[in-house]
């Protein structure tokens, strides 16, 4: 029913179909590794809306590199969205 793991332990073979919560106690800087934590629980079996929670101290190396990650989101977007549009 719950599982407390690092985002690169959970990042790659795992799928949780029945969990759609994912709360987050610590950033990793890697976009990959977050995105891939994040496809963990939004996959194609999953019916419910997914929920991501972020605990995140004002004034930490966490707020910084959510901040970075948001910026990596948005780069990622827009190649794909080139790409597609080839």
């Amino acid at each position: 029913q719950y599982l407390i793991a690092h985002v690169r332990s959970a990042a790659h073979g795992l799928t949780f179909k029945d969990c759609s919560t994912m709360v987050y106690y610590s950033i990793d800087y890697s976009f990959e590794a977050h995105d891939q934590a994040d496809e963990r629980i939004r996959n194609k079996d999953q019916t419910k809306n997914c929920l991501y929670i972020y605990l995140v101290c004002k004034n930490t190396i966490d707020g910084i590199i959510l901040k970075a990650l948001e910026k990596k989101q948005s780069a990622n977007d827009l190649v794909a969205e080139i790409v597609r549009s080839l």
